[in-house]
């Protein structure tokens, strides 16, 4: 099979094998959920690709990549492939599991060609272990905390009563691999049902677990107290009280759940359940559709785009082999594009918006120099000389290293 890539760079081959199963879905258009208000659109096939990564930057191997019914697992290298997989125009909720890790997920507009993911997923490694029965608190060096009244219960509803191992872990906005680590988007449904963009001020995650090593609840008709330190740079910005939002590992979405108190520097309120916690601040969803081409109108793949509003919320995004990108944007608000290429570096600075409608289509056209981008040609074939239909390349470069699908 020949592949075209427009990049620069040497160039080693290996291959991942992958089966997925189709799923049957009802194509229904305008798909308006009884409890959240968004278009999914109609049900489409779509291809999707990518790498998970530890907090460390270490592929995670043998890790469980769904996507409705369609399920791989990542190589050696952390990389896996699900082609054609039965997904929502406006919707797909890609999940990763492995023992030993936190749940981690990303929600994405799927797009014709290629969807890259990259997954990073956080070791479930114990903060403290507390005592039920009794009133504690678990902390952070940076300044997040959790105080629990002792009060739990087993995943049946049962009260549970002995020690309780706490993995804590806080999410700063700041955090270069914000974008990576959250559990799915950004996109959130409010208590009136009605689909919202976050404009977070941190996530939290907790992690309950029994002596025998089963997951743990707060127990009904008690809640624990969460301390969320507020990002230095949205300090000034931050408001005296705040919706507090939590991620729906089901749905995909984050819902908004009570709200937060500012003390200082953080964030205070308290919580009926333990998943993801996220004080934030919402506007209106954009989904915003990217084309980049080069001048010669060749697409542009795996280019970085950021987009930064006045919250100082970053939006990040990735084109595809087409030089496509679909996301969730901010309305009403001017964004600042930053492009970056495969190296990092940065390539193009513009403003775009405000963008008013539901959905809002921007071409780019980047004057790249011929020195800065070669089309490498090729066909892969394995050890048998049979050509090679789902595998991948990876680029190694003394910058770092890629990847893109065969």
């Amino acid at each position: 099979m020949k592949k075209s890539i427009l990049l620069l760079i040497l160039v080693f081959f290996f291959t991942n094998g992958c089966r997925t199963e189709a799923i049957e879905e009802t194509n229904e258009t305008n798909i308006v959920s009884p409890e959240f208000q968004y278009n999914y659109g109609n049900t489409v096939n779509r291809n999707f690709f990518g790498q998970v990564l530890d907090r460390s930057g270490n592929p995670v191997s043998g890790a469980t990549i769904s996507i409705g019914t369609s399920t791989v697992q990542t190589n050696s290298k952390g990389f896996f492939l699900l082609k054609n997989v039965s997904v929502k125009e406006n919707f797909a909720h890609v999940k990763a599991t492995k023992s030993g890790f936190v749940n981690a997920s990303r929600v994405l507009l799927p797009t014709n060609g290629d969807n890259r993911i990259n997954i990073m997923m956080i070791p479930a490694t114990t903060t403290a272990t507390v005592n039920s029965g009794a009133t504690s608190t678990v902390s952070l060096p940076d300044g997040s905390s959790v105080k629990f009244d002792g009060s739990f219960k087993n995943e049946n509803g049962s009260a549970y009563t002995g020690s309780v191992k706490v993995a804590l872990f806080n999410l700063k906005t700041s955090d270069t691999y914000f974008n990576e680590t959250m559990p799915g988007s950004l996109l959130a449904g409010n208590s009136q049902g009605q689909s919202r963009l976050l404009e977070s001020y941190g996530m939290m995650h907790v992690q309950l677990t029994g002596d025998a090593g089963q997951n743990l609840q707060i127990a009904d008709n008690h809640t624990a107290e969460i301390t969320s330190p507020i990002d230095a740079a949205q300090l000034a910005s931050s408001p005296n009280t705040i919706p507090l939002w939590s991620f729906n590992e089901t749905e995909g979405i984050w819902r908004e759940e009570g709200s937060a108190t500012k003390v200082g520097n953080k964030y205070v309120g308290n919580v009926k359940h333990f998943s993801w916690w996220c004080p934030s601040l919402t506007t209106n969803p954009v989904i915003l559709n990217v084309s980049v081409k080069n001048s010669l109108n060749q697409p542009l793949g795996n280019l970085h785009i950021r987009l930064s509003a006045n919250s100082a919320q970053d939006y990040g995004l990735s084109t595809n082999s087409n030089g496509l990108v679909t996301g969730f944007v901010p309305a009403n608000q001017p964004l600042i594009m930053k492009i970056y290429d495969n190296c990092e570096n940065l390539i193009q600075t513009s403003t775009i918006g405000p963008f008013t409608a539901n959905s809002s289509n921007i071409d780019v056209v980047l004057n790249i120099a011929t020195a800065q981008s070669t089309l490498i040609e090729g066909t892969l074939l394995d050890c048998a000389g049979n050509n090679v239909i789902d595998g991948f390349v990876q680029i190694f470069r003394p910058t770092g290293n890629n990847f893109f699908t065969v």
